[in-house]
């Protein structure tokens, strides 16, 4: 337990700026689609439509309409998986290599605990800010349009996006894991996560591009649900329940490779 509340409070500075970004995002967003609101239907969509195809799906626009509530919100979901992944993958490499970089572990791995305890509490830890974060991300959502005098018409599909947050969120905080534990150096897992990342952004822009390209959506882990799928109320939860069981066979794996981890490779 003193390892959980000594990763917690290592870890809470780091998230209150997370949060805060995340609250920017999602509370002052809605505040363009106030505006559209008040500019005429149409007249959004007209601006778009003179826009290339390719800056709108840089941007995470390629799919579903803005000028409605939830497609608006869809957008702003996108960006908000961005934000998380990226919080999610500092989580799951300092969980495992931040000892190696403040060279701390001959002062915890001495302890008497075993390597899989330290490792689970340490990453339970992670776990527990990113699952805070993702809650803080649906706050954030259902306060939105109340905030701005707007009747909120979409709380299931809001419901939906914020799960897809999370799932992408906790596939990226696994993978960064299983990465610091297989790689010698910390610094090297971490890049490769981001890597990682960026190619799934790619992926995810290339696919709103052209639509040929959608035998490519199972890499698009930054959609869990596809935007017009929830929209429609037709979500296909196999893809969700597939990412659990990919993040947990990160997780599994990272446990049995940290046995044999060395633990003074720099």
């Amino acid at each position: 337990m003193n390892i959980l509340m000594r990763e917690l409070r290592q870890g809470l500075r780091v998230f209150g700026i997370w949060a805060v970004g995340l609250a920017f995002l999602m509370l002052g967003g809605p505040v363009k689609f106030d505006g559209m609101s008040a500019a005429g239907a149409g007249s959004m969509n007209a601006l778009l439509e003179r826009m290339p195809r390719a800056l709108l799906a840089l941007f995470g626009m390629g799919d579903g309409n803005i000028e409605t509530l939830g497609g608006f919100y869809a957008v702003l979901s996108f960006y908000a998986a961005l934000v998380v992944a990226c919080y999610a993958i500092s989580l799951g490499t300092a969980a495992v290599g931040r000892e190696l970089q403040d060279k701390t572990c001959d002062f915890l791995f001495t302890r008497p605990r075993s390597r899989a305890h330290i490792l689970a509490m340490k990453l339970l830890g992670g776990l527990i800010l990113l699952t805070a974060l993702c809650l803080l991300n649906l706050v954030f959502s259902l306060a939105a349009p109340p905030l701005y005098g707007m009747e909120n018409t979409v709380v299931q599909p809001m419901l939906l996006f914020c799960l897809g947050v999370y799932l992408t969120g906790l596939l990226f905080f696994a993978l960064g894991a299983l990465l610091t534990v297989l790689l010698p150096r910390a610094e090297q897992a971490a890049q490769l996560s981001w890597a990682a990342l960026l190619l799934v952004y790619g992926l995810c822009v290339a696919c709103d591009m052209d639509e040929r390209l959608g035998f490519l959506r199972p890499l698009n882990v930054l959609r869990c649900f596809g935007t017009r799928e929830v929209l429609e109320g037709q979500p296909h939860p196999g893809y969700a329940i597939a990412l659990v069981v990919v993040s947990g066979g990160m997780l599994t794996a990272a446990f049995l490779c940290f046995r044999r981890k060395d633990l003074n490779a720099q």
